[in-house]
Formats: structure tokens, C-alpha cells, sequence
């Protein structure tokens, strides 16, 4: 449930900075890998 509260904070973000949506869902993945190699 948390990965879900942290995508739905990304996607307005991504929408700000007027990013399109094909590059958001790349770099929102990418994000969780991340968090995923951290943890």
C-alpha cells in the first residue's frame, strides 16, 4: 500500500513539471527499483 501512496505522489509531481506520461512511467519503476535495491 505504501508503493501505491508513493506513485500517486509522483504522478502529480511529474505532471508539474509537464513531463510526458511516457517518461513518467519510466522513471517511476526506475524509482521503485531503487527503493526495492535499498531496502
Amino acid at each position: 500500500m505504501a508503493m501505491s501512496e508513493a506513485m500517486r505522489s509522483l504522478l502529480p509531481t511529474i505532471d508539474v513539471f509537464g513531463m510526458p506520461m511516457d517518461l513518467g512511467w519510466i522513471v517511476i519503476p526506475a524509482m521503485l527499483l531503487v527503493v526495492l535495491t535499498i531496502a
